[in-house]
C-alpha cells in the first residue's frame, strides 16, 4: 500500500481544524468586545450620575439628588463615545445608589451566521454610589 499523498491529507485536515478554531476565536472575540463596550457605557454613566450629590444633605453620608442623577445618567449614556443607537438603557436612582442597565443587540460573527444565529444580546449594569470629595 502506497503512502504517497498522506502528508497532503494531514495538512488539509490540520488546515480545516485551524480554520474551525479561528472561526470560534473570532466569535468569542466579538462577544467579549460587545460586552466590554456595554460595560464601559454603563459604568461611565453610573459614575457620572453618582457625582450628583444632594448638597442640602449635610449628614455624614452623602445622598444623591435623584432627579439630577437620573438626567445625568441618561445624558451620559447617549453622549458616550462608544454609544450606539441600537443600545437601550434604563436608569434607576435612589438616594444611596444609581443603577444604569445598558443592553445591546449586535450581530454575530462567522460561526453564528453559519449556524443561523442572527443576533447576540449583551446586557450589563453599572452601579454608582455617592461619595464626598475631599
Amino acid at each position: 500500500m502506497s503512502e504517497r499523498g498522506s502528508i497532503t491529507l494531514w495538512v488539509l485536515g490540520a488546515m480545516m481544524a485551524l480554520l474551525v478554531v479561528g472561526l470560534f476565536a473570532t466569535e468569542v472575540s466579538i462577544a467579549f468586545a460587545a460586552r466590554r463596550t456595554v460595560a464601559a457605557v454603563a459604568d461611565s454613566a453610573a459614575a457620572q450620575a453618582a457625582e450628583m450629590v444632594d448638597t442640602s444633605s449635610l449628614g455624614d453620608e452623602p445622598r444623591l439628588d435623584v432627579e439630577r442623577a437620573r438626567s445625568t445618567a441618561i445624558a451620559a449614556v447617549s453622549s458616550h463615545p462608544m454609544y450606539s443607537p441600537d443600545m437601550r438603557a434604563s436608569v434607576s436612582v435612589d438616594p444611596d445608589q444609581v443603577l444604569v442597565e445598558v443592553g445591546w443587540t449586535t450581530g454575530t460573527g462567522p460561526v453564528g451566521s453559519l449556524v443561523g444565529i442572527a443576533d447576540h444580546v449583551v446586557s450589563t449594569t453599572g452601579v454608582g454610589h455617592p461619595r464626598w470629595r475631599r
